[in-house]
């Protein structure tokens, strides 16, 4: 059961729709055009996570150590994947954007 927080209409979907936001892994390529380059790479990286996950299910333990780098790297970049995880990340570079110009100048920004 999915409820929208707007309107308060409750509603069944699957679950990959009410999961899923648009272009969130979009990338502005330097044309100024958008591109899904970031999701292929992405989706590379969930294939060799869910491999390494399937060895697991179907016994293999302890992994060998390309496995333990993979599973552990597909595991690691889910807790980046989040929306509150990129919005602290763009505050990062916001703010060291802000300290740049504090310490360097305004000058900065015209290179």
């Amino acid at each position: 059961m999915t409820v929208d927080l707007l309107t308060g209409q409750r509603f069944s979907q699957s679950v990959e729709s009410a999961g899923a936001i648009n272009n969130y892994n979009e990338t502005i390529n330097e044309d100024g055009k958008g591109t899904d380059a970031t999701e292929r790479a992405l989706s590379r990286l969930d294939g060799i996570g869910a491999s390494a996950i399937q060895r697991i299910v179907d016994g293999e333990f302890p992994l060998d150590p390309l496995a333990k780098l993979e599973l552990s790297s597909y595991i690691s970049y889910q807790h980046f994947r989040v929306p509150i995880q990129r919005r602290f990340i763009d505050q990062i570079a916001d703010h060291t954007l802000k300290l740049d110009i504090a310490v360097k100048g305004p000058g900065l920004l015209s290179v």
